[in-house]
């Protein structure tokens, strides 16, 4: 078993203590083998099925490296977009790349930097 993380071994201490105990004969503790590898061998094709499921659900594609823009975001917990800048601004901090459609789009909502002024780049003057 691995090793647990802070506090989750006294848990795991807790469940098993709370499980009844065992029986004593060999044709119970068989039955109980039995169900518990029938039981793992379900949670082990639920697993499986979640990791095809992520697999299948088509990603957009990302944005090719340098393609000029950037989306810059608060650090809020809704990462809210505050402004678009172009890739070599050296104002910007935490940002996401932008294709230029993108960046088109995003600056209808948000401000452009007024340091870099991706508008200019885009022909939106």
């Amino acid at each position: 078993m691995p090793p647990a993380r802070d506090g989750s071994r006294r848990r795991e201490d807790e469940v098993l203590a709370a499980l009844p105990e065992l029986p004593p004969d060999l044709e119970r503790l068989r039955i109980i083998e039995r169900w518990l590898v029938l039981y793992l061998d379900r949670v082990r094709e639920a697993i499986a099925a979640h990791h095809t499921l992520k697999a299948a659900v088509p990603r957009p594609p990302a944005p090719e490296p340098g393609s000029g823009f950037r989306l810059e975001r608060m650090r809020d917990t809704a990462r809210t977009p505050v402004r678009v800048h172009l890739d070599d601004c050296r104002r910007p901090g935490r940002t996401t790349a932008l294709t230029r459609e993108e960046a088109r789009r995003a600056l209808m909502e948000v401000e452009e930097c007024p340091y870099c002024r991706p508008k200019t780049e885009l022909g939106m003057l």
